[in-house]
């Protein structure tokens, strides 16, 4: 049961890794700043990730998070 348990762990570690890459990919290599378990949420159904507390990447005076963050 344990070694069945650390394999879904590993996964859901791996998956991460590949989150935080494209997400990085994504903002012209810039990084979260405050990652931390508190601010990333795992939808297991989906096996979504989603980051919160990035900060200013809503602000609404640029046209979309990238053009905000990458200007």
């Amino acid at each position: 049961m344990i070694r069945k348990r650390n394999a879904g762990v590993t996964c859901i570690l791996k998956k991460l890794g590949s989150f935080l890459a494209q997400f990085q990919r994504r903002y012209d290599n810039r990084q979260h700043y405050d990652f931390q378990p508190s601010n990333i949420f795992y939808d297991a159904p989906s096996g979504n990730f989603t980051l919160v507390d990035v900060a200013d990447l809503g602000f609404s005076g640029a046209e979309g998070d990238v053009a905000l963050c990458i200007n």
